[in-house]
């Protein structure tokens, strides 16, 4: 990957970034209160319509919708969730190293059935590995079965991607089961140069406790079709789709060998950043080129990262995610994920491959090609 610049501009950007690195144990208190009472109101909502409905107070055509849009609305913030959780795995989310740890277990990865430490040691390696294709491990999930090839027609990227995501159940569980692999994966790990907190054996503990508590209260609730119907349909559904929309947007078609322009910043209507790209998650080139900045000071260094021009000029802005923005220059996420490579670029092609056999000489072993490659002039 190309260098980043050394010069005395540079350094002087550097410094006034440093203290924006520095999470307080204060901030991120509010935005977990907002994230509950969010979660809260709209819980509370679905169980009414719930209610309503089996009385037969409430006719299903007018149920059936407005649950789809709980629905929708548990998996945005569940997809916030994790989005908090990726500053704790920075140890962002609060200067206390415990205070980091707990909050995020308890009040963030726990309820989306994940781990922190499990998290972060696979996210640290996609940070130290970006846009390796075998090493990076969200390429290597990403992949996993079906490979995500880019560039992509718009049309095919909004059919396999939004469409069959949110409503063909099985095209989301592919995406599920490639994160599970490898969140057990060793792949691109980073975990033996990881201090942990307390042992991932207590963390596996506290999460099994956590979910017994929690199942044993909707149990003696009588809660079993809500509790599938508003939390588990949208952690199998709405959630991993906002997921992958945002992982593919930040990396996908993007130059191989180049940090700056390998991630994007993102500028979309509020709605759609406040699902796909919560919690600095816009500002992702910002956030690679500075992992530990926390969120709330993401906009900040933002501006003064651009300052640089050898940055600013590099950058990629998108302006908008299906369309361009009116009165923009763009581009947006679709036009740069269908973007055709031009000569030289390197590019994520999906998976190695093995060469086609010679047809006139015997066929032997060889080695697969790596996928990252120049792109031809033709």
């Amino acid at each position: 990957m190309s260098d980043l610049p050394r010069d005395d501009s540079w350094k002087a950007i550097h410094h006034r970034l440093v203290p924006l690195m520095r999470p307080d144990n204060r901030t991120n208190i509010l935005y977990l209160v907002k994230e509950y009472v969010l979660l809260g109101l709209v819980l509370t909502a679905c169980g009414l319509c719930f209610a309503r409905w089996s009385d037969g107070l409430l006719p299903t055509w007018a149920f059936l919708p407005i649950s789809a849009l709980g629905i929708f609305a548990v998996g945005a913030i569940q997809h916030r969730f994790s989005a908090l959780a990726h500053d704790a795995s920075h140890y962002a989310l609060f200067r206390n190293k415990l205070a980091n740890e707990l909050a995020s277990d308890l009040l963030l990865m726990f309820p989306i059935f994940g781990m922190t430490q499990r998290f972060r040691a696979t996210h640290l390696g996609h940070h130290q590995y970006l846009n390796d294709p075998e090493r990076d491990p969200d390429i290597v999930r990403l992949n996993h079965p079906v490979p995500h090839r880019f560039p992509m027609p718009k049309g095919a990227f909004v059919r396999r991607y939004v469409i069959a995501a949110a409503l063909w159940p099985p095209a989301t569980l592919r995406y599920l089961f490639g994160q599970a692999k490898g969140a057990n994966s060793s792949q691109g790990a980073v975990s033996n140069n990881l201090r942990t907190i307390y042992r991932f054996r207590l963390g596996r503990q506290l999460r099994g406790a956590y979910w017994l508590s929690v199942l044993t209260v909707v149990h003696a609730m009588g809660l079993w079709p809500q509790f599938f119907l508003y939390w588990v349909l949208p952690a199998l559904t709405i959630f991993p789709m906002l997921m992958q929309l945002r992982e593919i947007s930040h990396h996908s078609n993007a130059p191989g060998e180049d940090r700056i322009s390998g991630s994007r910043i993102f500028r979309v209507n509020p709605i759609w950043a406040a699902c796909v790209f919560p919690y600095g998650q816009d500002d992702h080139l910002t956030h690679h080129l500075f992992a530990m900045l926390p969120h709330y000071n993401m906009k900040a260094a933002n501006r003064i990262l651009l300052e640089d021009p050898s940055i600013r000029d590099r950058a990629v802005i998108c302006r908008g995610f299906f369309f361009r923005t009116f009165g923009t220059d763009g581009p947006s996420v679709l036009d740069v994920l269908s973007r055709q490579p031009e000569p030289g670029d390197l590019i994520w092609d999906g998976p190695p491959r093995r060469p086609d056999p010679d047809p006139v000489r015997e066929p032997v072993a060889a080695s697969p090609e790596p996928a990252l490659a120049p792109a031809s002039g033709a």
